[in-house]
C-alpha cells in the first residue's frame, strides 16, 4: 500500500521535475531572445546617435563655413566701398584745392585792378 503512495509520489516528483526544467529552458530561451533583442535595439540607437552626431558636426561645419564665406564678401564689399570713399575725397580735397586757388587768383586780380585804378 504505501509502495504504491511512494511510487505516485515518485512519479509526482519526476512530473514536477520535468515540468520545472521545460520552464526553466522555456525561460532560458525567452530571455536569450530578449537579450539579442535589446542588443540589437542599443546598437540600432547607437548607431543613430552616430549618424546624428555625424550629421550635426557636417553641418555645424557647413554653418562655419558659410558664416566664413559672408565675412570674407563683407570685408571685400567694405573694401570696395572704402576705395570708392578715398578716391570721392581725393577728387574732393582736388577740387577744393583748385577752388581755393581759383577764388586766391581772383582775389588778387581783383585787387590788382583796384589798385591799377586807383593809381591812375
Amino acid at each position: 500500500m504505501f509502495s504504491g503512495i511512494a511510487g505516485a509520489f515518485k512519479s509526482i516528483g519526476e512530473k514536477t521535475a520535468s515540468l520545472f526544467e521545460r520552464k526553466k529552458k522555456d525561460a532560458e530561451q525567452v530571455a536569450s531572445e530578449k537579450a539579442e533583442e535589446a542588443a540589437q535595439v542599443v546598437e540600432d540607437h547607437v548607431k543613430k546617435a552616430g549618424e546624428l552626431v555625424t550629421g550635426a558636426q557636417k553641418s555645424a561645419t557647413d554653418a562655419a563655413s558659410s558664416a566664413n564665406d559672408a565675412k570674407h564678401s563683407a570685408i571685400d564689399a567694405l573694401d570696395k566701398e572704402l576705395s570708392k570713399v578715398s578716391l570721392a575725397a581725393g577728387e574732393a580735397k582736388d577740387a577744393a584745392s583748385k577752388a581755393v586757388a581759383d577764388g586766391k587768383r581772383a582775389v588778387d586780380t581783383t585787387k590788382g585792378k583796384l589798385l591799377r585804378s586807383q593809381s591812375s
